[in-house]
């Protein structure tokens, strides 16, 4: 008898189960099929569209100076510090930015001096011994020819037999020590006079290892080559600046930039560089300024990549404002490539994508906007009769709003825009009820019927029928 019972009871829960799930697909499939679904339209207008190509950025001066130093050297004084103004013309000349200590190159200097000055005391001493070698070759010059005369005399007498060889050889061995005495100070001449030209060369060479010095010595100070800010200071006094190598760039002491007029340097994508050219208009956005746009003109678009290939810089003038825009803040550009103008726009939102096969065949049959060799096409939903109707178009330019229509709808058609959710979802012949038209709310059936006033007598007599 339990048995029976407890085999009844879930019978009795089965069928209420069932019939609670046949009434909830039963009410589903009456919703899908019989209810409106609520949706926004616009009706669509001819109008203008530009194209952009958008890109990160950040905000730079045009004109800015990195500082380094030309010699290693102590810093000793940094008068200006970050947010100071500088000048190239003052009433003291340029203005200071880096003094740096400079008492060795101080000491090299007075010590090619005094190299420079005894290589000229050097010189006039070998100019004195020229003169004085120059006048003893000259009198060795005049006993050569005494002796060579002598010579010539005692070889006539020897012939004649009236000195000895004896004689002849003595004046001949005169002669000889006479003519090795004047090639030894002619040779001693010569070389007096390279070491003359030797000496001079040295004292050029030392007028310019002085020069050298003089303009290492000016490097010690280092003063603004253009009119800007200071806006980047990374030393501080008593610190060793650093010069730079081939490998090694060396301690960028301070920068100065002229903030009055500023640029942004774009990463535009390999993908975009092709429309991109100089002269185009740009929009700028920056995160510090939520409620302004910045606008601007391309100044110039890199012929190369970066290193990794990824992006081209192209660096966008900015208009002159009246903001502050302080360097290295991060930018959102947009670069109006190109205008089409009296074209038919519609919100993007309500171009989608719908499977052939599942528009009806009066929409689909020799339709030269459905391409058959495709599973998907572009559509947009018209709104007919309370209908939604499939329609196929051809798509144009696009921007971050609206999508230009090329083919298949004109201006004055109303269409669906939203929800989203919706236009997910929706198919074609779909009955729709307008919850918003062109971005204004409108009331339902019921809502209009409420705030309807009814009058009392009308509505007693429609009970009682």
């Amino acid at each position: 008898m339990r048995v029976v019972l407890w085999v009844a009871g879930v019978l009795i829960v089965l069928g209420v189960l069932a019939g609670m799930s046949i009434a909830f697909i039963k009410s589903r499939l009456e919703t899908r099929e019989g209810k409106a679904m609520a949706v926004w339209t616009q009706t669509i207008e001819a109008g203008d569209l530009t194209e952009v190509v958008s890109a990160p950025g950040v905000i730079e001066p045009l004109t800015k100076v990195e500082i380094s130093a030309r010699v290693s050297a102590r810093i000793t004084n940094l008068p200006h510090k970050e947010g100071d103004s500088v000048t190239v013309i003052g009433d003291a000349g340029p203005s200071l930015l880096v003094k740096l200590d400079a008492s060795d190159i101080q000491a090299q200097l007075e010590s090619a001096k005094k190299r420079r000055d005894a290589l000229i005391a050097q010189v006039a001493v070998e100019e004195k011994r020229i003169v004085g070698t120059e006048a003893s070759l000259s009198g060795t010059k005049s006993v050569l020819a005494d002796m060579v005369r002598e010579l010539e005399r005692q070889q006539a007498l020897h012939r004649s037999g009236d000195v000895s060889d004896k004689a002849l050889q003595q004046a001949e061995r005169g002669r000889d020590e006479t003519q090795a005495r004047y090639d030894a100070e002619r040779s001693s001449l010569d070389a007096a006079k390279l070491g003359l030209v030797v000496s001079r060369l040295n004292i050029e060479a030392a007028q310019a290892d002085i020069q050298q010095i003089n303009e290492a010595l000016s490097y010690t100070t280092i003063v603004t080559p253009i009119d800007g800010i200071v806006t980047r200071l990374n030393v501080d006094v008593g610190e060793i600046a650093i010069t730079g190598t081939m490998n090694n760039p060396g301690t960028v002491l301070l920068e100065v930039a002229d903030l009055s007029r500023m640029i942004v340097v774009a990463r535009i994508a390999e993908a975009n560089i092709r429309d991109v050219a100089p002269g185009q208009m740009g929009r700028v956005r920056l995160i510090a300024y939520p409620d302004a746009i910045f606008t601007g003109r391309v100044q110039s678009v890199a012929l190369a990549a970066n290193q990794q290939g990824q992006y081209f810089e192209t660096k966008i003038i900015l208009d002159e404002t009246q903001a502050l825009v302080r360097t290295g803040l991060s930018a959102d550009v947009e670069v109006e490539v190109r205008t089409h103008r009296g074209v038919v726009l519609v919100p993007s939102q309500a171009v989608v994508s719908r499977p052939v096969d599942g528009l009806p065949a009066d929409v689909r049959k020799d339709n030269p906007l459905i391409d058959p060799t495709r599973a998907n096409t572009i559509v947009v939903f018209r709104v007919t009769d309370g209908k939604a109707v499939a329609t196929p178009v051809t798509i144009g330019a696009s921007d971050s709003l609206n999508t230009v229509i090329v083919e298949g709808l004109d201006a004055g058609t109303p269409v669906v825009v939203g929800p989203y959710a919706v236009l997910e979802s929706l198919q074609h012949d779909q009955s729709l009820e307008v919850a918003r038209r062109d971005g204004v709310d409108v009331k339902t059936t019921e809502d209009r019927a409420a705030d309807t006033p009814v009058d009392d007598a009308a509505a007693a007599d429609k009970q009682e029928r």
